[in-house]
């Protein structure tokens, strides 16, 4: 459509909305937009144009389905499914990750309240950059999953027509085999003699692209209560029990080496995504660290400076510039155009216009049914119960024992609500998303990409979920 980045009426994917700081997500949109990084290192690739908009406190991040699908399957047959080529990208990535380790250790070390000016943005600078750079390699699961699934559907719909049976492989063969670090925190806890050790090398765990926290022994202390002594031994054994059901379903199903590898690799980019947000979400503690310095040393409230990247922070720093004006507009609304290694602001009026042309699919009146793709069949593959319908994780202490939870999409805080939850169901996800993996480890009924469950359910609402087909019926109307 004129005037218009994206097509509104193709298929378009969303991540989120959801409660997200742009200040927390900026170095992502470095990372993968910027020409020095993700597109300098691996030539001819690149993120199909995406539009980030914001407003309320949310973010939503856009772009269409058929791109998504085309450019990230590009990335998967050349950096994911050759072993070879995966590993000397993990490889690099994990330099990577040893040089963000050691910026991480100069911060600690650092006095920043008696640093000049010029040293404090050279600093935030070195650290700015060296996370950016993070995404470089950090980019390649992300993106390669986008285009992968639709890859090994179309070769296992050679060999399995049944509906039930298709999704009852998917989700056996992409099930990631490694310990999320948030069971790997578990096991820890349940095995510590010292909270206090503990807290130190997890003090992180609570923290989301939303806010940051440092979490207390207090709150370790009564987790440590209901956390089983023997989480690492049953761990072990759901482990066992996904490698015994993926070698049943290639006997079954006579599934090809080809089909095997393409399921490998999609497993390797799902734990290689979960073992980046562990570091993610402690670098957040740092780049906090960092923007409290700066508001203390130009009175801007933090709030408002979360609305801002880290280079805009940065040119503000250098040139000594009034933010006030941009800091009332990005109140309302405001976001970036990313396209072919350029990320470009959104006037306010455009960013509140897209965000109610792009951010939200939607619904009509009358509907009964849905349908989405099966995450997780669960140990019991059909619930009925009342729903909860949970916008922002932060804000669930009234979610239910066994409500069944509904939200745009899940996050990592998200695990905490999930635990409690009977099953779930979200608007926006695939087989490779958070709340496919976690609802896996809990064996939850769990249903991702149906676009407006947000929208057509409400608190209470009583439904029935087959995770089976993947349809989700509404029994109050």
């Amino acid at each position: 459509m004129k005037n218009l980045p994206l097509d509104p009426h193709t298929e378009l994917f969303r991540w989120g909305p959801a409660p997200i700081r742009i200040f927390y997500i900026s170095d992502f949109l470095e990372g993968i937009f910027h020409k020095p990084y993700f597109q300098t290192s691996f030539p001819g690739e690149l993120w199909p144009i995406s539009l980030t908009l914001s407003k309320d406190k949310r973010v939503v991040f856009v772009n269409e389905f058929r791109d998504l699908h085309k450019y990230g399957g590009s990335v998967f047959m050349k950096y994911m499914l050759p072993t070879e080529a995966r590993e000397k990208v993990y490889k690099s990535w994990l330099g990577r990750l040893s040089a963000l380790y050691e910026a991480e250790r100069n911060i600690d070390a650092t006095d920043l309240e008696s640093l000049s000016d010029k040293d404090f943005i050279r600093l935030w600078h070195y650290f700015h950059v060296t996370v950016a750079s993070l995404w470089t390699d950090g980019t390649i699961p992300e993106l390669a999953n986008y285009g992968s699934l639709p890859i090994l559907e179309r070769e296992l719909k050679k060999t399995i027509k049944d509906e039930k049976e298709f999704n009852h492989v998917m989700e056996i063969m992409t099930a990631p085999e490694a310990a999320s670090f948030y069971q790997e925190e578990e096991m820890d806890l349940a095995e510590t003699e010292y909270i206090i050790v503990h807290q130190q090398k997890y003090f992180w765990i609570k923290n989301s692209y939303a806010s940051v926290e440092t979490v207390s022994i207090e709150f370790f202390e009564k987790r440590k209560k209901e956390v089983s002594p023997n989480s690492r031994i049953e761990f072990a054994e759901k482990q066992l029990q996904t490698k015994e059901r993926k070698a049943e379903c290639i006997r079954k199903y006579k599934l090809s080496r080809d089909i095997v590898d393409i399921a490998n690799a999609i497993v390797a980019g799902i734990e290689w995504q979960d073992a980046r947000k562990k570091d993610i979400w402690i670098y957040l503690h740092y780049k906090t660290i960092l923007v409290d310095e700066v508001c203390r040393r130009t009175g801007y409230a933090k709030e408002d400076l979360l609305n801002f990247r880290e280079i805009e922070v940065e040119n503000m720093l250098k040139e000594k510039t009034d933010l006030k004006p941009v800091i009332i507009e990005r109140r309302k609304a405001f976001g970036f155009l990313a396209d072919k290694g350029e990320i470009n602001p959104l006037t306010r009026e455009d960013a509140d216009r897209f965000w109610n042309i792009y951010a939200e699919e939607k619904a009509s009146d009358g509907v009964t049914e849905l349908r989405g793709s099966v995450a997780s069949k669960g140990n019991i593959s059909k619930i009925t119960g009342p729903i909860q319908i949970v916008l922002d994780p932060k804000d669930a202490d009234h979610f239910r024992e066994g409500s069944i939870l509904v939200a745009p999409m899940t996050t990592p805080e998200y695990v905490f609500i999930m635990k409690r939850a009977a099953a779930m169901i979200t608007d926006a996800g695939g087989l490779t998303s958070h709340a496919a993996i976690v609802s896996r480890e809990l064996g939850k009924p769990c249903i991702v990409g149906t676009k407006i469950a947000t929208k057509v359910l409400k608190d209470g609402d009583m439904v029935e979920v087959d995770a089976d087909h993947g349809i989700i019926r509404l029994l109050n109307k």
